[in-house]
């Protein structure tokens, strides 16, 4: 003899099927995260490395009022060929606290304006360098505007000696809202804990962050 389904037995299956369809679009949320963030880890680890390899290259005229002005690395980057054609876009402004609105045409994962900066180490105070020894640097900074409060947290996490997951060691990392000059500022090593504090301190209101990335690397 056939049954019928009952009312109970339907509206189980299809809170069933509810629970899959949503577990699928969070799990896929989260690799598309994951992957994002990935793919941005690998382009600053690049981005670092050329930035470190142009200034040993560059000469005295280069240093001094030339490429290296305070904003002017992505466009230095973009002539030498250092980044990929994908990541290249259309003029996007960046703010950066203090100083003023900046333009790049660096691109993030997310499609938002990825920005650097530069500073010639003579610019800064000693006492404000925790680990910092020697005249043979610079402070360079990657700019990455308007993140998901997770991916934040993700790219800002060191590990216990103060190496971002893209393999330079930080000198600063600064927690901003994005268009604003509000930002908090966290020196040394930044734990998982404390990075998505700080992500959701600055992004509660939008959910959204714009990271600076900052790392003393060799000139000489």
């Amino acid at each position: 003899m056939r049954r019928g389904v009952t009312l109970i037995e339907a509206v189980l299956f299809i809170s069933i099927a509810l629970g899959l369809i949503v577990g699928g679009i969070i799990f896929f949320q989260q690799a598309a995260l994951s992957s994002r963030v990935n793919t941005q880890t690998r382009i600053l680890g690049s981005l670092f490395a050329e930035a470190s390899g142009l200034m040993k290259a560059a000469n005295a005229a280069e240093w001094d009022g030339g490429n290296f002005n305070y904003d002017r690395l992505p466009e230095v980057l973009i002539a030498a060929g250092a980044v990929p054609a994908n990541k290249i876009g259309p003029p996007q402004q960046f703010y950066y606290p203090g100083r003023a609105a900046f333009e790049t045409r660096l691109v993030t994962e997310w499609g938002t304006a990825l920005g650097g900066v530069f500073g010639s180490a003579g610019l800064l105070s000693a006492g404000a360098m925790p680990g910092w020894e020697g005249s043979d640097k610079a402070l360079v900074g990657f700019v990455l505007t308007d993140l998901p409060i997770e991916a934040c947290t993700r790219l800002a996490t060191t590990d216990a000696s103060g190496t971002y997951r893209f393999g330079v060691k930080t000198w600063a990392t600064y927690f901003q809202r994005p268009g604003y000059d509000w930002y908090e500022t966290e020196y040394g090593p930044v734990s998982p804990q404390r990075a998505a504090e700080l992500c959701r301190l600055v992004g509660d209101f939008d959910g959204a962050v714009t990271l600076h990335v900052h790392a003393f690397l060799d000139t000489g």
